[in-house]
């Protein structure tokens, strides 16, 4: 009887360990594994980015990858308004690429192949700027502006970036026979600089409007010109005031106020403008005075600390 019940048993064990191989064939077992990280741990929309990938032979014999199949693709909220989904080519930094002609393809650039061996690992780069390399000066900076204001309504948060691999056994990497491998990353991705600076003016300028009593600046004269000037002056005045303020509330990590601010989008940049503006300068007194207290505090204690090391030296 003992011996019915470990030959079904045995039995058992074979029908379970059998139909799990038959539900992963071999060929599903991907060859190479892929693991990426961006160039920074904070990206920002609109300024583009830099991603590294680690691409390691995990089989027991050689693979082959084109930089064509290896494409990075990512979500259309990081590519801007006017943008479509894409995949962009990886860089084989260890191959020869020729200076890219006018009457030369984008395949043709990236045509390089290289052979993974076993347990070999290879490093693929991709870069994604949004201004030719080849401005300067002024034209720099208005197509830096420009490339940021297409994320004005930009909403900060985690997005997932993708990398798509297609790799061959066979060193003529025919048209058909190909594996496949996807990996995919959440990254956080954060509004850009000038859309939260010019939410910040933006809230301002409205605070100026709205409230008489913001109104710092005025010129009495019956020059109308003088008057105008006047007014362009008081405008300038209460959005860079704003702008300043929403800076240093952004950059000082540790407030002495009852609330903790964060500026992230658009619409919060307006908020802090708004209010940075109506409570004036006694606001940025106040962020300047708890500023200066915490660092007065913080060299108080290293001065104690020292003054007991030195008691402790003469004892």
């Amino acid at each position: 009887m003992r011996s019915i019940r470990f030959a079904l048993a045995v039995l058992a064990v074979w029908l379970v360990a059998y139909a799990a191989n038959a539900q992963t064939p071999v060929g599903s077992i991907p060859l190479i594994s892929i693991e990426f990280e961006s160039s920074r741990s904070q990206l920002v929309a609109g300024e583009g980015l830099g991603v590294v990938a680690k691409i390691t032979n995990v089989s027991n014999s050689p693979v082959y990858i084109r930089e064509t199949s290896l494409a990075l693709t990512l979500p259309l909220e990081l590519e801007g308004s006017r943008a479509s989904v894409q995949g962009y080519s990886a860089y084989f930094p260890t191959e020869v690429h020729q200076s890219l002609l006018p009457n030369q393809s984008y395949q043709e650039y990236f045509k390089n192949v290289i052979a993974l061996q076993p347990g070999d690992t290879y490093s693929a780069f991709w870069t994604n700027t949004f201004s030719s390399s080849d401005d300067s000066g002024l034209l720099y900076v208005l197509r830096q502006v420009t490339s940021q204001m297409q994320f004005l309504f930009f909403y900060p948060g985690k997005y997932s970036i993708t990398i798509t691999a297609k790799y061959w056994t066979d060193p003529s990497l025919p048209n058909t026979k190909y594996r496949t491998v996807t990996k995919s990353v959440s990254l956080p991705v954060a509004a850009p600089l000038f859309v939260i600076l010019f939410g910040a003016a933006l809230g301002g300028l409205i605070s100026y409007l709205i409230f008489p009593q913001t109104k710092r600046t005025t010129i009495k004269a019956t020059n109308k010109l003088l008057q105008v000037t006047g007014a362009l002056v008081g405008v300038s005045g209460a959005m860079l005031l704003s702008v300043i303020v929403t800076i240093m509330l952004a950059r000082i990590s540790e407030t002495q106020f009852l609330i903790s601010v964060t500026v992230n989008d658009f619409w919060g940049a307006i908020v802090i403008g708004f209010a940075a503006n109506y409570g004036g300068s006694a606001l940025l007194e106040t962020i300047l005075k708890s500023k200066a207290a915490r660092t007065a505090g913080r060299q108080g204690s290293k001065g104690t600390d020292g003054g007991d090391s030195a008691t402790q030296g003469k004892n």
